[in-house]
């Protein structure tokens, strides 16, 4: 395994603690940019191994967003669970194949009470994403 494997392993598991103890969201990861890490990073540094600050910096970007991405399956997969089956199956059946979000926006226009059981079951960020 190189470092690079390594760290990004590294990375994986401290952000994916960070969301297990709700310090950061599924919003907080999407809205992060390079920017952000850079002013995090800022005044510090430091080198793994072979790598240079800003090559870390690239390296923790991509796994905050393959932990994004991750997890937003998982909280879709939860959100889809909560759905009326009837009106899931018939937009499935007419929109597929489609994004997570317009399915959303569309099933919410059909069954629009489903909006305070995503905010019930802590899912309200799925709204500023639709």
């Amino acid at each position: 395994m190189t470092y690079k494997e390594l760290y990004y392993r590294e990375v994986m598991n401290q952000i994916w603690d960070d969301v297990c103890n709700w310090t950061i969201t599924l919003s907080d990861l999407k809205s992060m940019t390079v920017a952000d890490l850079e002013r995090e990073f800022d005044g510090i540094n430091f080198y793994y191994q072979d790598y240079t600050r800003d090559e870390i910096i690239k390296m923790y970007y991509k796994t905050v967003q393959d932990v994004a991405e991750g997890l937003e399956l998982v909280e879709f997969g939860h959100i889809t669970s909560y759905m009326n089956d009837e009106i899931r199956e018939s937009l499935h059946a007419e929109m597929a194949p489609c994004s997570k979000y317009e399915f959303l926006r569309q099933y919410l226009k059909r069954d629009p009470d489903f909006v305070n059981l995503l905010k019930t079951e802590h899912f309200e960020h799925w709204l500023d994403m639709i």
